[in-house]
């Protein structure tokens, strides 16, 4: 069933979520999964609610999931462990002298081998040993002497012990439901002169070797550093299925796979091409873009719907100052440009007069500068107050990649007095 891009369940005890999103860089797969799926294994001691959460973006492939409770010690799902098991023990002689004994383990859930179980037991003449299982789920031991008048001797299992990063595994070789029927617990071996051990396959992600020739070798947990086609190290093919790692601009932008290509979201992503990611508005960012400490349409009245791209309030045009009352106006706006390491500076100067043209001091304009690179509009709020001359001067920041910045004054206000637009020589220049 189609899922969303956050896969979230909630169960006690333990549960295998399986998907396709490459974000899982797990793959023990058994034939009742779908080919390419992985599958990430989520135990949880306490009973408590637990939460998966996977971050996949949709670009490229079309996300699918499902939630299974994993078969647990006692039969069901959802329990305090996951059962597994030795499903294979193989076994023979060599002649060193007194004739010797291997036997070889193979150690699954029923659904994937495992790495780093420690299989315990003895052999029937008491010896006992131990073994750990590497990136193919096999480990060995080897009775160097069996002893002479014994032609034959059988090792017996006595435990599995799972790796300390996996300590939900519970050891039952009495397992169902996957493992029904499949595991085993002992391995007798009788003398055979012509017996040669067997050399467990080592999987290409794990070989050492650039399988490939891609220049980068097995799995490595660091995406940057390893082959970025292995999923694990237990993934048998290093060849590269991957557009975000296949040394090729895909998608033309000029930029090649991760993380150079900012289409990429890892180096298993199989689409180069960048999301679309929408504009929003001024007026539905929720960003106060005029510094007004209103935020958006409906609540910044500089706003006209949630479609308006400036917050900037409109001017009101104030009631006429009564008898002795003064008001305040833009006597003077000018500006000039400068260049910063080839980027564009605007420089403004503000003049304020009362309604006698005597330069006010201690008045403080607000502004901002808009500039507008490609199709995004940018802007730069601020304020400034006001010197013994009446004039405040103010730059914008260095800005590349434009003809020309905007200066705009939205406000004026002085102590005692109103700010009448009527009276301003203008309100708004571009620079240069």
């Amino acid at each position: 069933s189609q899922k969303p891009e956050f896969e979230r369940r909630f169960a006690p005890g333990a549960n295998r979520y399986i998907g396709n999103a490459p974000g899982f860089l797990w793959n023990r797969i058994d034939p009742s999964v779908p080919a390419g799926w992985y599958g990430q294994d989520i135990h949880n001691l306490s009973y408590e609610s637990m939460e998966l959460g996977i971050g996949v973006p949709q670009a490229g492939y079309k996300f699918e999931a499902a939630w299974t409770p994993l078969l647990i010690a006692g039969g069901g799902g959802g329990g305090p462990g996951i059962d597994f098991c030795a499903i294979g023990i193989s076994s023979g002689s060599f002649t060193a002298g007194p004739w010797g004994a291997v036997a070889t383990f193979t150690v699954s859930d029923g659904w994937g081998l495992l790495q780093g179980a420690e299989v315990v037991g003895a052999w029937s003449n008491g010896v006992g040993q131990t073994c750990v299982t590497g990136p193919t789920g096999q480990c060995g031991v080897i009775l160097e002497t069996v002893g002479g008048g014994v032609d034959s001797v059988t090792f017996n299992v006595t435990n599995i012990i799972p790796s300390q990063l996996e300590p939900w595994y519970v050891y039952n070789p009495n397992a169902g439901g996957f493992l029904s029927g499949a595991c085993r617990t002992s391995s007798p071996v009788a003398w055979n002169p012509a017996y040669v051990p067997p050399t467990p396959t080592t999987p290409e992600c794990s070989d050492g070797l650039d399988n490939d020739g891609d220049g980068v070798i097995d799995y490595d947990p660091d995406p940057l550093l390893g082959d970025p086609s292995c999923m694990d190290a237990l993934d048998t093919d290093e060849t590269n299925p991957f557009q975000c790692s296949d040394g090729i601009d895909n998608d033309g932008d000029g930029l090649m796979d991760f993380p150079a290509d900012p289409g990429c979201v890892n180096a298993q992503d199989n689409d180069e091409a960048a999301p679309v990611v929408p504009i929003l508005m001024q007026c539905e960012d929720g960003i106060d873009n005029d510094g007004d400490g209103l935020v958006d349409f409906p609540d910044d009245p500089g706003c006209t719907d949630a479609m308006d791209n400036d917050e900037i309030d409109p001017f009101v045009i104030p009631p006429l100052p009564g008898p002795g009352a003064t008001s305040v106006h833009i006597s003077s706006l000018s500006g000039y440009p400068t260049w910063i390491e080839g980027k564009l500076v605007a420089n403004a100067n503000v003049s304020i007069a009362d309604d006698t043209n005597a330069a006010v001091s201690g008045a403080t304009v607000t502004y901002v500068f808009e500039w507008a690179p490609e199709t995004e509009l940018k802007q730069q709020f601020g304020t400034c107050i006001t010197d013994a001359t009446g004039s405040c001067f103010v730059q914008s920041q260095p800005v590349e990649a434009v003809a020309s910045i905007d200066f705009l004054i939205s406000r004026i206000e002085a102590p005692g007095m109103v700010y009448d637009p009527r009276d301003n020589v203008a309100t708004a220049i571009t620079v240069p």
